[in-house]
């Protein structure tokens, strides 16, 4: 194979029939697009919930508070990994990248809704509401 703009062989690499099986993560992009979805509803309604009284939990009102915001970021990760393997898989289709561009806004947003819980947490150790 040549380029285009300096007519150099490509120099195989040894990997050119490597696909990777994302089917472990998602069946395709409708079903982590659902899944998306319901991360950032569930974002929505964690914020409404704890937003302002992380301090004011007890012991188990805060581990069940902390046991959500797990579960939210392991299904952020999951779906912004196979939006990244995927679009790495092929980056010459828009779709990937498409699809690639939606998470990283909705990632954005996401973000956005949850970074209270972190920062009243530090801020509740800081005052001794909390121990470690």
């Amino acid at each position: 194979m040549t380029t285009a703009s300096s007519q150099e062989t490509t120099q195989p690499h040894g990997a050119e029939q490597v696909t990777w099986n994302l089917a472990d993560l998602y069946a395709g992009v409708e079903d982590a697009g659902r899944d998306l979805e319901k991360v950032e509803k569930e974002a929505e309604i964690f914020a409404s919930t704890y937003r302002g009284r992380v301090s004011e939990l007890d012991a188990s009102s805060l581990a069940e508070a902390m046991r959500r915001f797990e579960s939210l970021e392991d299904l952020h990760g999951k779906i912004e990994a196979f939006a990244y393997l995927q679009w790495s898989a092929d980056t010459g289709k828009p779709e990937n990248g498409a699809f690639l561009q939606k998470v990283r806004e909705a990632s954005s947003r996401i973000t956005q809704l949850l970074l209270f819980f972190e920062l009243e947490w530090l801020n509740s150790r800081r005052n001794g509401r909390a121990s470690s």
